[in-house]
């Protein structure tokens, strides 16, 4: 959680635990997401669609106690399940990978009728409360309660809240389809950048003289989006999402390795229409001149080998039981559209870079993607000043990542209590 929140363990008269949580300001609109939160997390809970603990009460107001918006759940007990990822193998990681799957499977069957964020019905505009939770074609027979009780509102990620963008008036869905989505996230960089939001922060890419560039890529985006959404809306269909699935936000129950698990930090999960990624029926396979390699290569191969044979099997696991994600991960722009919505929300951060990659890529396969002439087109000349910048971004990149692991710290520079002192340690020889 770190950043974005601030976790307390309470401990009842009557020994019973519970875990409480307090957002910080990083997540953006404090309200929106912990309501929305609440609602996935009841949803996910009644419906049996993760493994997750019971939510025991919540307030989105700050006009409270506790003076914030805050959320309280069952107390989780165990490891998190990145912490022992890489010593678990034979049946204690196969279970670990069923449960994953498992669970990424109970949240996916679902199709919900937009794009947006889980509410509770009378949590949402009398407009939104008039429309359907599942999409027409979701036969969703034995959850007729639960259509009754939830709906999807605006969209709470933060990435559409965080700093002066929460001060911005634009639309934040729900969204009938991918092309709208799209376009109402480039519509909304334009509010920004005209409003001038982060145009001053230190911590921003964005030079002044780069926006009237970032808004040509946005148009190009808009012009763009209604070829991006497959034929079939049952490619594009919003399905539950976990924001952030990693080794962190899995706990298990160490002392048995897996007996029971949990999945914990439903911030801004949401319904999303975009496309998903990999290629089911590539297994991996140690290198045939593996043992031709230099022994330090060896070595790296046959530590990785394992985790990506997981890796493929969750893929080829998600296509066979939701054969839609396989026909997904089969269209020629899939890999760009796992970018384009991050890369456009954040081009006002990032500067034009990212999303200009983004737009070659879609130029370059577009004759496989529609029959119509591609809306927009790089010229010789840009696509050469943009490869050279792009190497550069590719060469910064690999050394933050080289230098991430030098100090054994993540992206924001933390460090576990107890890898502290080695940091700074490791840190002062990186300036020698």
């Amino acid at each position: 959680m770190g950043s974005y929140n601030k976790i307390f363990l309470l401990e009842l008269d009557n020994g019973i635990k519970a875990t409480a949580r307090i957002p910080g300001p990083l997540v953006g609109n404090l309200q929106l997401s912990v309501a929305s939160e609440a609602a996935t997390m009841s949803y996910l809970y009644e419906t049996g669609g993760a493994s997750i603990p019971k939510l025991l009460t919540w307030n989105a107001s700050a006009d409270n106690a506790v003076k914030s918006p805050y959320l309280v759940t069952e107390f989780t007990p165990g490891t998190p399940l990145g912490d022992v990822w890489t010593k678990i193998r034979g049946p204690f990681a196969r279970k670990a990978l069923n449960l994953i799957i498992d669970n990424q499977i109970g949240m996916a069957t679902a199709r919900f009728s937009q794009i947006g964020s889980l509410y509770f019905k009378e949590d949402v505009s009398p407009e939104l409360q008039d429309r359907p939770l599942f999409a027409k074609d979701f036969n969703h027979s034995g959850l007729t309660d639960v259509a009754r009780k939830y709906r999807i509102g605006p969209i709470a990620d933060r990435e559409w809240w965080r700093g002066a963008r929460r001060d911005i008036d634009g639309d934040r869905g729900p969204w009938p389809d991918t092309a709208s989505y799209i376009v109402a996230a480039a519509r909304f960089q334009k509010l920004c950048i005209a409003e001038g939001v982060d145009s001053d922060s230190p911590h921003m890419c964005l030079r002044h003289e780069d926006s009237a560039e970032i808004e040509q890529l946005l148009d190009m985006c808009i012009a763009a989006a209604p070829h991006l959404a497959p034929l079939e809306p049952r490619l594009t269909a919003p399905t539950l999402a976990h924001p952030n699935l990693s080794g962190s936000n899995i706990i298990i129950d160490a002392h048995d390795l897996m007996e029971e698990w949990n999945i914990v930090g439903w911030q801004v999960a949401y319904k999303d229409g975009a496309l998903l990624f990999p290629n089911k029926d590539s297994k991996p396979v140690l290198p045939k001149n593996i043992n031709c390699l230099p022994a330090e290569e060896q070595k790296q191969f046959r530590a990785h080998l394992p985790f990506a044979k997981r890796q493929w099997r969750y893929i080829s696991s998600m296509a066979e039981y939701i054969p839609e994600f396989a026909a997904a991960w089969g269209l020629p722009h899939w890999a760009v559209m796992c970018q384009l919505m991050l890369h456009i929300n954040r081009c006002g951060a990032m500067g034009p870079l990212l999303l200009r990659q983004n737009l070659i890529e879609l130029e370059d396969i577009w004759p496989g993607i529609s029959s119509s002439p591609c809306p927009f087109h790089f010229s010789e000349e840009e696509r050469t000043q943009h490869k050279v910048q792009f190497a550069m971004h590719e060469h910064y990149e690999s050394a933050v990542d080289q230098l991430q692991d030098f100090l054994g710290c993540d992206r924001d520079g933390w460090v576990p209590n107890d890898r502290y002192q080695d940091a700074l340690w490791c840190g002062s020889l990186s300036h020698r």
